[in-house]
């Protein structure tokens, strides 16, 4: 089993941890498993948000590394679905370092000629938006109203001025050209089944 740990003795991050676990019943944000789409077998990583806000840490890359791993081996489609903020600062540099680690195991997974399918969901910030946010077939989730690199509050402080109506929902995404797939969840199963072969 993966879990996160408090490899630094990071202040109060030990209680944090078992906290979110007491709280969820998960032992990290990532969640790893297999299913069917239409009868077709997928290995699926999703977040939590409400695990530490989905952030990203060590045991996320290790278990999407993992997952792909698997997916390789049985010849299998990969789904990820992410929501989330930035890299999980209580785990230091480490956590950083699983972020080229999820772009190596999705490109592995392409170059096998596997599927790789993106549900991305509000909120898709930071380290969860570079990290897996911004791989495979993105399939952007009707309505969400956040998802970029830097939050809208963030960019506002940091500039000093507000940001375009609507900044950051799918629907701004759209107009500018990063969003292409658009899809409420009731067409989900759908719209992954096209992808799948």
């Amino acid at each position: 089993m993966i879990i996160d740990k408090d490899i630094l003795a990071f202040p109060d991050y030990s209680e944090k941890l078992k906290i979110a676990r007491e709280r969820t019943g998960l032992t990290s944000a990532m969640i790893t498993g297999d299913g069917t789409v239409h009868g077709k077998p997928v290995v699926v990583c999703s977040t939590d948000f409400g695990f530490f806000g989905g952030s990203f840490c060590m045991s996320t890359g290790e278990k999407v590394w993992r997952a792909v791993e698997i997916a390789i081996e049985r010849n299998t489609p990969v789904i990820l679905q992410v929501s989330g903020g930035g890299a999980r600062m209580n785990e230091g540099c480490s956590s950083m370092v699983s972020i080229p680690k999820v772009h190596v195991a999705i490109s592995r997974a392409e170059r096998a000629g596997l599927p790789v399918i993106t549900l991305v969901t509000d909120p898709t910030l930071g380290g969860v938006a570079i990290g897996i946010g911004s791989r495979g077939v993105r399939l952007f989730e009707k309505n969400a109203g956040n998802i970029g690199f830097s939050g809208k509050r963030v960019i506002e402080q940091y500039t000093g001025r507000k940001t375009s109506k609507g900044f950051q929902t799918v629907e701004w995404l759209r107009q500018h050209e990063h969003a292409d797939i658009v899809v409420a969840p009731q067409e989900l199963k759908q719209v992954i089944s096209q992808y799948l072969t």
